[in-house]
């Protein structure tokens, strides 16, 4: 077998395979024996008449045909590994010459774009770290003040953020609607949970009093029978609640970190390591990815459409799974936010489109600076991951494989490598 690769226009190429010699006539052999197995010529049994005889009712194409039929897969996969092939997509193939001597096959495909890096070096970034205020411990002391607030039944009107449990149904044209209905919903006033204008109509009700709201649905709403469309609901008011908050002072300190020796002063001293670790890191994401953006400005890549379409579909699937583990399927989603499956696919195209040109930069980089990655990395990566999900290494191995570990690790030692190498 000989096999060449010609590369073409948008990465991709023809793989020209010529099939001859000793595995050229096995294949034949094979074909014709498959073939005749299924010939029936009179007077003799399926499979039983001469060779000669059954040679004749045989077509001769036929036999070259199925032979290419059935040494074209490993042909196609023994040809990839000699000359060092990855298909992004499916290959099509075609038999340019073929007869007893020989057949050239032409698998033809697209391949993964070669990029050559340049002008990483000394790329700078403007965020810097947050500094922690006053205002911002503050905030989050008040946060910790919200938490910790305990809920009592009042019977005063309602006001913004009480919070109502109320049974409602909703009608359209005098018809109740699908979905338009709950029992004991607790619906905190003002947090934007219900259709625009809902919330605000409960204001001034107490405990105990029915109402007729009327709203309409945004005109994006997922459901198509009702956007736009005006509806009522019945509402009844069961019990109404209100948060009593804390006093922001030792005692509370005491029951956010469950300390009986913590006070005030050292709980704003925690929450301030916090926030300067967290501002710190808020900064260094920002600035990878203000590196980055500038590493694809200066390397514009031309990406392959089918890379793309994988890489969208790729992600709708994983975003579709985390959907569910939330109780919800992705065509319930798309009804909640008004999109189709097109739009949908058509915002996952620009993320999937940019996470392809960061990692064909970045696998590039790391290949022209020779970052390597040591078994030891590896190990301790299996080891963070298996922490993480509380799981034995040996379990993780099942799972992720050591190529694809190692393509993760070498993007990430090219991100750093960015990083150290950038303007001051």
């Amino acid at each position: 077998m000989n096999s060449s690769w010609e590369l073409k226009e948008k990465s991709e190429g023809d793989l020209t395979v010529v099939i001859d010699g000793q595995p050229w006539k096995d294949a034949q052999n094979k074909a014709f024996n498959k073939l005749a197995a299924k010939v029936e010529i009179k007077g003799f049994r399926k499979g039983q008449a001469p060779k000669a005889m059954v040679a004749k009712a045989i077509n001769s194409a036929s036999v070259l045909y199925e032979a290419v039929e059935a040494i074209a897969q490993d042909t196609y996969v023994n040809a990839l590994k000699e000359n060092n092939l990855k298909p992004e997509n499916q290959a099509s193939f075609d038999i340019k010459d073929i007869d007893e001597n020989s057949a050239t096959l032409v698998f033809t495909f697209v391949i993964a774009p070669k990029v050559e890096v340049k002008d990483y070096k000394g790329l700078s970034y403007k965020t810097q770290p947050k500094e922690v205020s006053d205002d911002d411990i503050d905030a989050k002391l008040k946060e910790y003040q919200t938490r910790y607030a305990e809920e009592k039944e009042k019977e005063d009107e309602i006001v913004n953020d009480d919070i109502a449990i109320i049974d409602f149904v909703g009608t359209k044209d005098g018809v109740e609607f699908e979905g338009g209905s709950g029992t004991d919903y607790p619906l905190t006033i003002g947090s934007g949970q219900f259709i625009p204008g809902f919330e605000e109509q409960l204001v001034g009700l107490k405990a105990g009093e029915v109402k007729d709201i009327d709203v309409t649905f945004p005109e994006n709403y997922g459901e198509e029978s009702l956007a736009g469309q005006p509806v009522t609901f019945k509402v009844t008011v069961k019990s109404v609640r209100t948060k009593v908050l804390p006093e922001i002072n030792d005692d509370l300190a005491k029951d956010v970190t469950s300390n009986d020796e913590a006070t005030l002063d050292t709980l704003k001293g925690t929450i301030k390591e916090d926030l300067e670790k967290q501002f710190k890191d808020e900064a260094e994401n920002i600035q990878m990815n203000e590196l980055i953006d500038a590493l694809l400005e200066n390397n514009p890549v031309d990406i392959p459409d089918c890379m793309v379409e994988s890489k969208t579909q790729d992600m709708i699937q994983d975003y579709a799974y985390r959907l569910q583990q939330q109780g919800i399927s992705l065509s319930q989603f798309l009804q909640i936010t008004g999109q189709t499956t097109d739009s949908l696919k058509e915002n996952f195209a620009v993320d999937a489109k940019k996470q392809i040109h960061i990692q064909l930069l970045l696998k590039a980089l790391a290949k022209q600076e020779n970052l390597q990655v040591s078994d030891e990395d590896i190990e301790k990566e299996y080891e963070d991951i298996a922490a993480q999900y509380g799981m034995k290494a040996e379990d993780v191995k099942n799972y992720i494989s050591k190529e694809a570990l190692t393509e993760d690790l070498m993007i990430s030692k090219a991100s750093e490598y960015i990083k150290e190498n950038a303007a001051a």
